[in-house]
């Protein structure tokens, strides 16, 4: 066989493999996987942060909180120590 018939059985091969139904599905599989998997880390990643965020507000509500009764506690004491 010379070079070039090799090459062009080479070529057909190539073809066949490319045109094949199994190729298509091979295809079809792992591009339905690497969706999946991108769907699931983007999932992910936006309850993480929506986590976070709410973590952080709960604790400077908290905070905001706990301040705001330390000043009526220091107005209820001056109450008393005004009428005592």
């Amino acid at each position: 066989m010379s070079s070039e018939a090799i090459s062009r059985d080479r070529e057909g091969r190539f073809s066949r493999i490319i045109q094949s139904q199994a190729t298509a599905r091979i295809v079809l599989v792992v591009s339905l996987a690497l969706t999946a998997a991108a769907w699931y880390v983007a999932r992910e990643a936006v309850h993480g942060g929506a986590e976070d965020r709410f973590e952080f507000q709960t604790q400077e509500l908290q905070d905001a909180i706990t301040d705001r009764m330390i000043v009526y506690e220091q107005v209820l004491w001056g109450g008393t120590g005004l009428f005592n």
